[in-house]
């Protein structure tokens, strides 16, 4: 049986560097992150690029340690960028003297320069499943940690930075006003990035962006403007933010925030759709425990009638075959599934097992 570790990440937040390559099919993009390693450093190999005669045949890029180092007047002194990100020989220690000749092009994250307080240098650490399951034929139970909730970090903040980091959302649901947006990814637009119309209904604007076919007639009646939704739109689509006055991140409510969670449908490479990406939004995410409330103040005695329409929009489907099935959480997500090694589900209810459902399993 092959152990059950979590793989942990870290993805980069500077944009200096190369960008991560795309994955893309009419207009949807899914991230393709490093799989083997967690890297400490990017190396260049420039022997087939154009360069002067004076670069060497690899160049390291990584963290700049010394603030007036300009790699021979070839970058700003320092590096670039708040994270100091930049080329350097990558020598940290040699035989002789001095020791320590020159850290830089490396992200070694125990130096750093004068003011530097971002302990992982605008890195994000990021939790994704483990799918190599090979031969096994292991229950949920003996394998809870697929049933996490990995969807969830859609509300990813780290502590730190002023404001916190986060390329995610204070929470999926939002008030969207679904195919009321205008569409239109390649018009004319404002300084501010806008299509421009004359009286304008709510905005989509970016490049490739998929229309949101519900309308909030649909639920509200005639008239409606908008409605509540925990889906997302597709990536690029700006038409709708998490408000930073009313405490939220301002990032926009689209498939972007999905855009670190990998592939949760046990295939170890690629996605499981023919199409070449998961992320095939508007849509819906996966493994997502969010919710929707709001706070009505009353008098004593006061009476509280509440009525609303809904619609869902859940896939049917469901994994049969025991080592690929997976229940999930009721309460504390830590906890032990099992009652030993490779036992039986826990009695207390806090593991609900699709194995052990039989029939009923969801």
């Amino acid at each position: 049986m092959k152990s059950r570790i979590l793989w942990l990440l870290l993805i980069p937040s500077v944009a200096v560097i190369a960008p991560p390559a795309r994955a893309q099919m009419d207009g949807i993009q899914q991230e393709l992150m490093p799989r083997d390693q967690v890297p400490s450093r990017a190396r260049l190999r420039t022997s087939n690029l154009p360069h002067p005669g004076n670069d060497p045949d690899t160049i390291w890029i990584g963290h700049i340690d010394d603030p007036n180092f300009t790699a021979g007047g070839k970058m700003p002194a320092g590096g670039y960028g708040p994270y100091h990100v930049g080329r350097g020989p990558n020598r940290p220690t040699r035989g002789g003297s001095p020791v320590t000749i020159g850290s830089d092009g490396a992200w070694s994250f125990d130096r750093f320069q004068p003011g530097e307080t971002d302990s992982l240098f605008g890195w994000w650490p990021i939790m994704r499943p483990f799918q190599s399951f090979g031969g096994s034929n292991n229950t949920d139970c003996q394998r809870p940690f697929c049933g996490l909730d990995y969807g969830n970090q859609v509300n990813y903040v780290i502590n730190l930075g002023s404001p916190k980091r986060t390329f995610g959302v204070t929470g999926v649901w939002h008030r969207d006003p679904g195919s009321l947006a205008l569409t239109d990814s390649i018009g004319p637009t404002t300084s501010a990035g806008v299509t421009s119309v004359t009286n304008p209904p709510p905005v989509t604007y970016g490049r490739n962006v998929q229309p949101v076919l519900w309308s909030p007639a649909e639920f509200g009646g005639t008239g409606s403007t908008a409605s509540a939704w925990m889906g997302v739109r597709s990536g690029g689509d700006l038409t709708v933010k998490d408000d930073v006055s009313r405490g939220g991140t301002g990032n926009a409510f689209n498939g972007d925030l999905f855009q670190y969670q990998g592939n949760n449908g046990f295939n170890q490479v690629g996605s499981s759709s023919a199409n070449g990406t998961d992320h095939n939004f508007p849509g819906y995410g996966s493994q997502m425990d969010q919710m929707l409330y709001r706070d009505v103040q009353l008098a004593s005695g006061d009476g509280l009638s509440i009525s609303f329409n809904y619609a869902t929009n859940m896939s049917l489907s469901k994994i049969t075959a025991t080592n690929a099935q997976i229940g999930w959480f009721n309460f504390d997500p830590i906890s032990p599934a099992e009652t030993g090694f490779l036992g039986a589900p826990n009695s207390d209810g806090n593991f609900i097992s699709s194995s052990y459902a039989g029939a009923n399993a969801p």
